[in-house]
């Protein structure tokens, strides 16, 4: 008996125990694997911190050799990763040095005017009409009226242009041309930030400079920046370097310095909001509330600025997920040079390189490109685009390679034009590398409807 129940038994013991062994050997594969990519992760975090100062030091000798006297007397440079510095270095100046920081103040005037959101003082879908007594629309136009968020975003249809039709106005501040119907496109505007400075006086009663002093730069321990009483709503705040890093950790952080906050969740989020609407992609760069904004796979991945103008110039630029952020700003005594513009795009790459060392993310900053419309989504552009105005044509067609070009009637020149994203192509003009004409393509219900060029609004005809 005894031996038929062992026979009996003898398997599912063997089973039993084995059945343990696996468990057992599962758990430690488990732990082992666990241990392997935490070794391997950590193992690439060094990695990463060993190439970083790496790239710092090849980066310091870079800006010697590249930032030549007097093209670029000084410039500075900073970056923040969780709001503590992780680089600084400046050139031929101190940490504390002041430079015009020209269409950063542009930033600054956003916060502002989303700050007396918050508050319940103004509404960013306001008319701006009901606090400055002007009428910017274009009647030829049809368009509906100019909104705060629309000059915020830079989508008002105005151009720095003095309108011929209001020369008069008792305003500090001349009556740009409305060339688009506002809420149809992307056009950057250096008066609409102007009018938005005017706006805050209006509401608060005090100047812009004295608003953003005492609610931005005082919260935020800029000691060495100011906002003179010059201070307009497109340019004038002076910052150093290092003040620029508390700025740029503000802003990686969603609006909070030091646990103290500057906006709240909901208006920082406002920066976001797509501001005109382009056809979906993987990849979209559009203009949000000041900041051009990069979004991946529909998440925020990045948002940036430049500053440009004769004796400044500079980028400063976030990325939010990893609490990452940069800022260069210089003194160029003319910055339309090709000396200044390479000095500018070798520092927008080094930098954008550096700060992918510190994000130890699987994208690379360097990559991002926009999704671009292929060979069959370009027939959606082609078509003939009437100017209600003057009666004036584009006409716009893909040759036999698939490749899309405009022809102006008022001229006759034909275009090739290259994609820049799903709604805005460019034409580049010969012999330079950025200098070119826009060609911005509006979308509606899904459709293309029409066409922003420089001589102003085309609607799709046929």
């Amino acid at each position: 008996m005894n031996e038929i129940l062992i026979r009996l038994f003898k398997p599912l013991s063997i089973a039993f125990f084995t059945m343990v062994f696996f468990a057992a050997s599962n758990s430690s594969m488990k732990e082992l694997e666990f241990t392997i990519k935490q070794e391997k992760k950590l193992e690439a975090h060094y990695r990463r911190v060993h190439l970083f100062e790496k790239e710092k030091e090849e980066f310091g000798k870079w800006i010697q050799a590249s930032a030549s006297y007097p093209e670029i007397p000084s410039c500075g440079v900073i970056m923040v990763k969780n709001g503590e510095v992780m680089y600084m270095n400046t050139l031929r100046c101190a940490p504390d040095k002041l430079f015009m920081i020209a269409s950063f103040t542009k930033t600054f005037t956003a916060i502002s005017i989303l700050q007396l959101a918050e508050k319940g003082i103004l509404s960013l879908d306001d008319h701006v009409s009901r606090y400055i007594d002007v009428s910017f629309e274009n009647p030829q136009l049809k368009t509906d009226p100019i909104t705060i968020r629309q000059l915020l975003t830079h989508s008002s249809g105005l151009v720095d242009n003095e309108s011929r039709e209001k020369t008069s106005n008792s305003m500090p501040f001349y009556i740009p041309e409305q060339k688009y119907p506002a809420g149809y496109l992307f056009s950057y505007c250096n008066q609409g930030y102007i009018i938005l400075g005017h706006v805050i006086f209006e509401v608060t009663g005090i100047p812009l400079g004295d608003y953003v002093t005492h609610n931005i730069i005082l919260p935020l321990e800029m000691k060495d920046s100011k906002a003179p009483d010059n201070t307009q709503g497109a340019a004038g705040i002076e910052c150093s370097i290092r003040d620029l890093g508390n700025y740029l950790s503000m802003l990686a952080s969603g609006g909070v310095y030091k646990k103290k906050r500057i906006l709240s969740d909901r208006y920082f989020s406002e920066i976001f909001r797509e501001s005109v609407f382009t056809p979906p992609g993987r990849n979209k760069e559009y203009r949000g509330i000041a900041w051009r904004i990069w979004n991946a796979d529909g998440s925020i991945y990045s948002f940036n600025h430049a500053a440009h103008m004769d004796g400044a110039g500079g980028w400063m630029q976030i990325f939010p997920g990893s609490r990452v952020a940069y800022a260069f700003i210089s003194n160029p005594p003319v910055y339309e040079t090709e000396k200044f513009y390479g000095f500018y795009q070798g520092m927008k790459y080094r930098l954008l390189k550096l700060a992918s060392l510190l994000m130890e993310d699987e994208m690379d900053p360097l990559e991002f490109t926009p999704t671009k419309p292929d060979g069959n989504d370009l027939k959606n552009y082609t078509g003939t685009y009437k100017n209600e105005g003057d009666g004036s044509t584009i006409n716009v067609w893909l040759n036999e390679n698939d490749s899309l070009f405009a022809r102006k009637s008022i001229s006759y020149q034909q275009y090739p034009l290259a994609a820049m994203s799903r709604s805005t192509f460019v034409y580049i003009y010969p012999g330079q590398n950025e200098k070119g004409e826009l060609f911005d393509f509006v979308w509606r219900n899904g459709a293309v409807a029409g066409l922003g060029a420089k001589e102003g609004y085309f609607i799709k005809v046929e």
